[in-house]
Parts: structure tokens; C-alpha cells; sequence
């Protein structure tokens, strides 16, 4: 495992690139026509998994998030698959290493797929020990460091980082999703992430998914108006467009 200090330390000399969509990679190679969730192809098809991770290491990629975006409890109870949680989570992080050394391996924690009360019916600690279930594994497997992604809702948010910061020792990144406007679907505005993101002391603060670059780098800007935290930025492709019954992303 890379230490906190030598993490932040490569981040005060150089800019560190993340790979790339991993779930629309899974869906456009129909790989989920042969599985319940995407996290299954770890122990079912481990080559595809390690295809999708070459393809970003020879990209470039200094980090790799693996394949484990919804090995929390809630979902792979739901799915029936929790007896396989160890191995999900252990493969999703010893396939990066099988393919390179040279990266950094991180565990990737994603939403729920519920809303925490008075949204949706879970409470906030079913949702925390969801996430400290998923993270306690991330760390008995190594993974280098956390990464926190594509969450809308600001409770969910700080569970998972919560769940995260007592159950794993690395370095976390949390990056929330928002619209152009700088808000979430859910109503939360980027100051707000940011005030709550440091006071639970994250290591690194960013935003992902949803919109393309150009909205996203607008938002980038105010976000390092208002934080002295290192940034994750990782846009996608922006929002699709039907063209001739076709998925194109402008």
C-alpha cells in the first residue's frame, strides 16, 4: 500500500491521471448480458475486467480505480451475491497488480442505489455500515487508496466518508456528481460539499459523472476558489443525445 504522505507528496509534484468510464466500457462490450452486476465479472470473467484495466494503464492511467463501484452490503445482499463479497473485492484489486505495478490501486466506493430518510426509507446508519462493510474489505485487500464517487446525496456522502475515514487508513478522494448549475439533483450546492468534504477531513475534494468537461471546468474553478485540498476532476463525455437511434455523447 502507498502511504497517505507519499500519495500527497506525488500530488505536490505532478498531476496524477485517473482512468477513464469503466461501468459504460462494461455495457458497450454487452459483458452484463453474463452477470447480475458488473462487480460479478471479477470472479466469473476476470479477463474482461483485466482487458478494460490494461486498456487504461496503456493509456497512460497513474491510477486505476477497480472494479468494486458497488461491492457495498446493501447491493450485493440485494443481488445475492454477499457470500462472494470477499473475493468481488479482493480480485477487483489484485487484477490491477496482475496487469501493472506501477499504478495506483484504488478502491472505488460508489451510491447506495437508495436514498437515506426522509428521501428514501434507509436509515443513516444502515447506510454507514454499508459503506464501512465495503471499506473494511478494500483495506484487508490492499488497495492503495479510496475513491468516493458519483454520490448526489450529501448524507450518503458523509456516511460513506465517515465509513470510509474509520475503516480504511489511506488516503480518501470524494468526488460528488452535480449538475451544470453547480447543485446536485438532490439540492446540494458545491459550497456545502466543500464545507462538509474537509471538516471530515478527506484528502482530496473533486466532482465526476454527469455533466462533460466544459460545465464540469466552470465548477472546477469555484471549487479552487473555495478549497486549499488537492483536486479530482473526472468529467465524462457529457450528457447523450439520440442520434439516428444511436447513443452519441457530444
Amino acid at each position: 500500500m502507498i502511504s497517505k504522505k507519499t500519495f500527497l507528496d506525488k500530488l505536490k509534484n505532478k498531476v496524477l491521471i485517473m482512468d477513464g468510464a469503466f461501468g459504460t466500457e462494461i455495457q458497450k462490450k454487452n459483458y452484463l448480458n453474463d452477470v447480475i452486476i458488473q462487480e460479478e465479472l471479477n470472479i466469473k470473467f476476470p479477463e474482461r475486467i483485466t482487458e478494460i484495466y490494461s486498456s487504461y494503464i496503456n493509456a497512460g492511467s497513474d491510477i486505476i480505480l477497480a472494479n468494486t463501484f458497488g461491492a457495498n452490503y446493501i447491493k450485493l445482499k440485494k443481488h445475492k451475491l454477499l457470500d462472494k463479497a470477499d473475493n468481488i473485492v479482493r480480485l477487483g484489486i489484485d487484477l490491477i497488480r496482475k496487469v501493472s505495478n506501477n499504478v495506483i490501486v484504488a478502491g472505488d466506493i460508489s451510491s447506495i442505489g437508495e436514498y437515506i430518510e426522509p428521501l428514501g426509507s434507509l436509515s443513516f446508519n444502515e447506510v454507514y455500515n454499508a459503506y464501512a462493510f465495503q471499506a473494511s474489505l478494500l483495506q484487508k485487500y490492499n488497495a492503495d487508496i479510496v475513491v468516493i464517487e458519483t454520490i448526489t446525496e450529501i448524507k450518503e456522502c458523509k456516511a460513506a466518508i465517515l465509513a470510509t475515514r474509520e475503516n480504511f487508513y489511506g488516503p480518501i478522494v470524494v468526488q460528488m456528481t452535480f449538475l451544470k448549475d453547480g447543485v446536485t439533483v438532490t439540492g446540494t450546492d458545491l459550497k456545502s460539499f466543500i464545507t462538509m468534504a474537509e471538516s471530515l477531513r478527506v484528502d482530496v475534494i473533486g466532482l465526476n459523472c454527469s455533466i462533460g468537461s466544459q460545465d464540469s471546468a466552470n465548477l472546477i474553478k469555484v471549487l479552487c476558489d473555495n478549497t486549499n485540498l488537492p483536486i479530482s476532476f473526472k468529467p465524462n463525455a457529457g450528457i447523450p443525445s439520440l442520434i439516428n437511434r444511436e447513443t452519441y455523447f457530444p
